[in-house]
């Protein structure tokens, strides 16, 4: 399975972007979407970018992500009780 992580695009070079996710910084390879503003947002995998996103999208897929780390960590939920996952 692959999870995408949604990156904030701080400059832009050629093909490549710097780009942050929380505090890390990461260059992300542009060329399969093309170019993109400064201050945009991309879906990455590994170090692709594979789509862009509106700003509402990237912070709905941040916060699911959040909630699946902390699921992962054992980490209580009750600021994200509707991110809350089910085992079976």
């Amino acid at each position: 399975m692959r999870i995408g992580i949604p990156m904030k695009v701080l400059s832009v070079r050629g093909t490549n972007a710097l780009c942050m996710e929380g505090g890390t910084l990461d260059t992300v390879d542009l060329s399969e979407i093309g170019p993109q503003p400064v201050g945009s947002w991309v879906l990455t995998f590994f170090g692709r970018a594979r789509s862009a996103l509106s700003e509402p999208e990237a912070s709905r897929i941040a916060e699911a992500l959040a909630g699946l780390r902390d699921e992962v960590d054992g980490t209580d939920l009750p600021r994200r009780p509707h991110l809350r996952l089910v085992s079976g």
